[in-house]
């Protein structure tokens, strides 16, 4: 299944690639790298994020990627996977379109 990152999600993954390579020289393609393995696995298994709620009246999954600790918010369309966004798992609060 194709996997799409909508115009949220692209500038959140700039936006936080930016900061992770700034801040982790240590590892500063582990976000990047994470989440092209993370794509690669919803193509092949798009239900395995579990359900958090809706948007736009389809299921809204979130998919933890556990070592840089940021969820990807997507939905199923027809053929497709819409990453909606991306966001902290440490925010300590959910995006503000969840249960839309």
């Amino acid at each position: 299944m194709k996997v799409k990152l909508s115009a949220r999600a692209r500038t959140a993954t700039r936006r936080i690639d930016e900061w992770w390579q700034a801040e982790r020289p240590e590892a500063p393609d582990a976000f990047v790298e994470e989440l092209e393995r993370a794509i690669a696995l919803l193509a092949g298994a798009p239900e395995m994020g579990i359900v958090y709620g809706s948007f736009r009246n389809r299921p809204l999954r979130r998919l933890l990627l556990e070592k840089t600790r940021y969820h990807l918010y997507y939905v199923i369309v027809d053929e497709r996977i819409e990453v909606v966004t991306v966001w902290s798992a440490l925010r300590g609060r959910q995006p503000r379109f969840a249960n839309q």
